[in-house]
């Protein structure tokens, strides 16, 4: 991904929208967002047309998501205060989250639902379970965008 929406963008947006709910978690919101953001920074933005987001959303490497999740990880530790720390431990979180994919057969290849199937709910899961450090503040974590 180039241009106004490249692949570090795109992920932060995405991001704000999975960590938010209601209306802050409309692509709308995500798209004002990323807008106000370049604006403020004095780079081309684009308008407040949603597709263009979407599309660079959907193209997303699977992997990004993990990359992010390590790098922001070991960047939080390596800027850890010492009174951050858990009696003076590197104590680990663990969470994690999933989301609904589009009901396609190759969906149903790559992520087959778990047994007992439950018919009313067809859509495949996904799990992804990221863990970070706990001197890690995730509210700075979603306000800031990758430099990249």
């Amino acid at each position: 991904m180039t241009g106004v929406y490249s692949t570090a963008i795109v992920l932060w947006a995405f991001m704000s929208q999975v960590m938010r709910d209601g209306k802050e978690a409309a692509c709308q919101s995500a798209v004002a967002r990323i807008v106000a953001y370049l604006t403020k920074r004095g780079r081309r933005a684009p308008g407040a047309d949603t597709g263009n987001y979407c599309r660079a959303r959907a193209k997303l490497p699977e992997g990004a998501l993990k990359e992010l999740s390590n790098t922001v990880a070991v960047e939080a530790q390596v800027q850890a205060k010492p009174e951050w720390l858990w009696k003076g431990f590197n104590a680990k979180l663990i969470d994690g989250f999933t989301f609904k994919m589009p009901d396609t057969s190759e969906n149903q290849r790559e992520y087959p639902q778990r047994m007992p199937f439950v018919p009313c709910i067809r859509c495949p899961m996904h799990q992804v379970p990221p863990s970070a450090p706990s001197a890690c503040h995730w509210h700075q974590v979603l306000h800031q965008v990758p430099n990249r």
